[in-house]
């Protein structure tokens, strides 16, 4: 029997319409179609919508919405799933029972996403086990930019799958004509987002992270007659912190890194004379230094040559610098 994996994810910003806007699937090295059917395409197997491969070898699939009760079937190289023979042997009692199969045992069998389930779970290919039951990583709303300014705000979902984040942005504002939304990895790397399902944008970072790493990026987007930057976020991959760094509200004046560009040691002062933490960041955002208690120095002998961002944490507020390390 040949298995696969679906791991859906639903954006906690879309969970007041029930709104599923991500199927995550993990298939087999050998499968080279992956898709899934429903009523919404007349439970024709080659009429749904098509999963893209990412780097981590996962199949994406974007939704625009399915409604709530979302019934659906798996399909993978052509070859519809078929639930008949489990639900009627016993296998989908479970799950037929808290309604996520629905089956008369003998004509039909299909998975059904309510609006209460969970909004990361999953799936197994022709079988009714329900492999794990996933935490939603981080969501929430915003209104704060570092840059521009909203007219209402952002709601932003991420999670992990594997060694990619996926992040997603749902831009509420209605001024913002021809929205074309960016991943701004501080200082100067951007990732073109997927605009498809305006104005929910979505991308998979792909950067083979671990369970830990703390990485940092900014949703940002122009538009006719402006730009807009969101404040920065800071997601620690695989669990529950998706804390928000402040926009940079130590101010320039207060806290100074020298020498920069660096070789070995840099050096910090502030006016306050407290302790900093300090996290440095590669550009693709992902953390590679971070130290607590700061007073003056930090050793950066271990960095690559190479351009870098550093964030410095003084109680409640922070600011973020670029540093060149010779």
């Amino acid at each position: 029997m040949k298995k696969i994996t679906l791991l859906l994810l639903f954006l906690a910003a879309m969970q007041a319409y029930a709104q599923p806007s991500e199927i995550i699937i993990t298939a087999p090295t050998d499968a080279s179609l992956v898709k899934i059917t429903g009523p919404w395409w007349d439970w024709d197997p080659n009429g749904g919508p098509e999963a893209a491969q990412n780097s981590d070898g996962d199949w994406v699939i974007s939704l625009n919405g399915a409604g709530s009760d979302m019934e659906y079937l798996i399909v993978v190289d052509g070859v519809q799933e078929n639930l008949i023979d489990n639900a009627a042997g016993g296998e989908c009692t479970t799950r037929v029972d808290a309604g996520n199969i629905v089956t008369d045992y003998s004509n039909y069998a299909n998975r059904k996403w309510l609006s209460t389930d969970p909004l990361i779970y999953t799936e197994t290919y022709d079988s009714c086990q329900q492999i794990a039951s996933l935490p939603t990583d981080c969501s929430g709303f915003t209104d704060e930019a570092s840059e521009g300014t909203y007219s209402t705000g952002i709601n932003y979902a991420f999670t992990s799958s594997g060694t990619d984040v996926l992040v997603s942005f749902e831009l509420l504002d209605t001024d913002k004509t021809g929205f074309s939304p960016q991943i701004h990895f501080p200082p100067s790397t951007f990732i073109n987002m997927d605009a498809s399902n305006a104005p929910t944008y979505t991308a998979t970072l792909s950067d083979s992270y671990s369970i830990g790493d703390e990485i940092s990026f900014k949703f940002r987007g122009a538009y006719a007659g402006g730009l807009v930057t969101s404040r920065l976020f800071t997601y620690l991959v695989g669990g529950a912190d998706c804390s928000t760094a402040g926009v940079e509200d130590i101010s320039a004046n207060a806290v100074k890194m020298y020498p920069n560009p660096a070789n070995g040691v840099v050096y910090f002062s502030t006016t306050a004379n407290d302790a900093l933490t300090v996290s440095v960041f590669d550009l693709l955002g992902k953390q590679v230094m971070d130290a607590q208690n700061v007073q003056s120095q930090l050793n950066i002998s271990s960095l690559n040559p190479g351009m870098y961002f550093v964030k410095m944490t003084q109680g409640a507020s922070s600011a973020t610098k670029k540093l060149v390390v010779k």
